[in-house]
């Protein structure tokens, strides 16, 4: 725990003088020295958060027929499956009929956003599954599961580089990192390249979207005009309400801004984070990631100015460079010395890179974190000569094939909705149609049996 001012408001409502705090769980394989953090997830842009960490959860998560994953069927709807243990999940109310859902990752039932997601992407799988199952039909279950997996992986890694990421560190960052996907072609794993996640990306920089997050989510009708607006605060694990049709929330999710990368939080977040229903408060998730840097031992923001800028931090005056001068006036009122100022909060701070989400200290780190994960991931997808890699022409349709159209799919969402769904929409102006997009290919895949007459299947 942290101590928590009397004179605060967050003690007021509910006369608390601590927030609860559980320090990362040490690395209890690794050598003595300064205390290590254990990556509980994997490192790589691998899709564990749909299929699981590690076997058992992926082998719960399947149907072991057709390749399918599990899934429940809700108003003529697929949604996740439910939690196989309802009273053990910290999540579900059994006694009210209330059950949780499952993915490959326990903070699924987080919020709507996360739900809606997971949901989209659990309808994919099945719907190229279904797909590949009708185009081989000689392939067996374990054939097309580990497939379409293999497919879906890919299809997040181009979304993440060639839509999303792009306007998260700019343009400029995405050539000068060698990050941007290619048009044509193959790239080369390097295996000298370490895709460890490193502490000060997971513990700091990348944290940066804790700023961005809205405090409500717009359900929004196929007209598209808003229908209702749900606060976060009111819905942190409650995906109960969500088990119908969740196109209101896709719609909402594709209009809605994110917030700036700033320290104004958004009180959903900085006084209610994860609140239960009937308390009157709940954490502070800031204030957790300050705590998390000095947990993890991350080193002040100046040595990351001096690694990344090459820009000497001796004094507070010498933060008016990179922050707005009033903030860096507050800074020299909370600290005593500017080499004490967290990491995160700092990193916050900066003046935003043109044509990015954040500043250049905090780009720094997560440009060459997302460079390491590219070539130094044996099975990113653009990669020759790998197991699994792809051939030209299932290379070519990966490359087309956009969250938009996966959102066409798997929704009820057919207009509106803009190339990239990561940019706003624009007045209709660039609005495409889904009959527009390119689907995925796959009869790309498509294997000739063995009793053929053809004796070049594959």
């Amino acid at each position: 725990a942290f101590e928590v001012p009397p004179d605060d408001f967050r003690s007021l409502p509910v006369n608390r003088s601590v927030l609860n705090f559980l320090r990362s769980l040490p690395c209890c394989h690794c050598q003595t020295g300064p205390r290590e953090q254990m990556n509980s997830r994997t490192s790589f842009i691998d899709a564990s958060h749909i299929y699981g960490i590690n076997k058992d959860i992926m082998d719960s998560l399947r149907t072991f027929d057709g390749g399918l994953l599990k899934h429940e069927t809700v108003n003529d709807s697929v949604i996740l499956p439910l939690s196989p243990e309802p009273r053990n999940d910290t999540c579900s109310r059994p006694d009210e009929g209330k059950i949780c859902l499952r993915t490959g990752d326990f903070r699924n039932n987080q919020n709507p956003g996360l739900i809606s997601l997971h949901t989209l992407f659990l309808r994919e799988h099945n719907r190229m599954a279904r797909k590949l199952a009708d185009i081989n039909p000689h392939w067996n279950d374990e054939i097309i599961f580990q497939t379409v997996r293999r497919i879906i992986i890919a299809l997040l890694q181009n979304i993440v580089y060639n839509e999303w990421l792009p306007g998260i560190i700019g343009p400029d960052a995405m050539t000068k990192y060698d990050l941007w996907p290619l048009k044509d072609g193959y790239t080369n794993y390097d295996p000298t390249v370490d895709p460890t996640i490193i502490n000060e990306f997971s513990t700091a920089a990348y944290r940066f979207g804790h700023s961005n997050i809205q405090g409500h989510f717009d359900v929004v009708n196929e007209d598209g005009n808003g229908a209702r607006a749900i606060r976060l605060e009111d819905v942190y694990f409650q995906p109960f309400e969500y088990n119908g049709d969740a196109d209101g929330t896709y719609r909402g999710l594709l209009k809605e801004p994110m917030q700036a990368t700033d320290r104004f939080g958004d009180t959903a977040v900085t006084n209610n984070l994860f609140r239960q229903p009937g308390s009157p408060a709940g954490s502070d998730l800031f204030a957790i990631d300050i705590q998390r840097g000095r947990d993890h031992g991350i080193q002040p923001y100046a040595e990351y100015v001096k690694l990344c800028q090459n820009i000497f931090v001796e004094t507070f005056a010498d933060l008016a460079q990179l922050m707005p001068e009033d903030v860096a006036q507050l800074y020299a009122l909370i600290y005593e010395d500017v080499h004490d100022i967290d990491f995160f909060s700092a990193g916050l701070n900066e003046l935003p890179v043109p044509e990015a989400s954040m500043g250049p200290t905090f780009l720094c780190v997560v440009a060459d974190m997302f460079k390491r994960l590219k070539w130094g991931d044996r099975f990113y997808f653009e990669h020759r000569e790998q197991a699994g890699s792809f051939t030209p022409e299932q290379l070519g349709t990966l490359r087309e094939t956009t969250l938009a159209k996966i959102i066409c799919e798997n929704t009820g969402v057919k207009s509106k909705l803009q190339r990239n769904v990561f940019r706003l929409p624009d007045s209709g102006k660039n609005d495409v149609a889904c009959e527009d997009l390119a689907d995925i290919r796959l009869e790309y895949w498509t294997e000739r049996s063995a009793s053929s007459d053809d004796d070049n299947w594959l």
